[in-house]
């Protein structure tokens, strides 16, 4: 957990994510929101339900963590059952079904989801305690990590990776 050994450097990585994020799309302005070639064809309102998307789950695993009550597909994915083929899904498929529930939302509506589910994010990790955070192995769904490691890939880790997404598109789009 190299951005944030403690708690409280957790919580700092996640709040300066959101700041750099809200300056992005402050810079990029909502009229562009649904341009396509951020990152293949997706826009920047596809980018941040694919991140809204991933924080939902973290958020839940979080409160997991505080309350032992194991999520539902609802607090989880957003939806009322999972098929039954989800355990053998690629990243890809996953990343295509995410798309897929997302893609009929105006980006308002997304806009709004993502900046839930990071405040859900921040609340969640403010919630536990410094040990629950950073006890390696506590968790049985984390691996061998803990649960800021396995919790990074997912959300300021892969929020940065998409930031430089969104940043590298930005560039191409004003430069021409």
């Amino acid at each position: 957990m190299s951005d944030g050994e403690t708690k409280d450097g957790l919580l700092a990585t996640l709040r300066a994510e959101r700041a750099g994020w809200e300056a992005l799309l402050e810079e990029i302005g909502s009229d562009r929101f649904e341009a396509p070639g951020v990152a293949g064809d997706w826009s920047v309102k596809d980018v941040l339900a694919h991140l809204a998307a991933y924080q939902r789950a973290w958020s839940a695993r979080l409160r997991w963590a505080a309350t032992g009550v194991p999520p539902t597909p609802r607090e989880m994915f957003d939806v009322e059952a999972l098929p039954d083929d989800v355990g053998t899904w690629t990243t890809d498929r996953q990343n295509a079904a995410i798309h897929a529930q997302y893609a009929p939302l105006p980006p308002p509506v997304v806009l709004a989801i993502w900046r839930e589910t990071f405040d859900r994010l921040t609340e969640g990790v403010a919630a536990l305690p410094e040990e629950a955070l950073t006890t390696l192995g506590r968790f049985p769904w984390a691996g061998h990590r803990s649960l800021a490691e396995a919790m990074a890939g997912d959300t300021y880790r892969h929020a940065r990776e998409h930031a430089a997404d969104v940043r590298a598109w930005l560039g191409r789009v004003d430069a021409s």
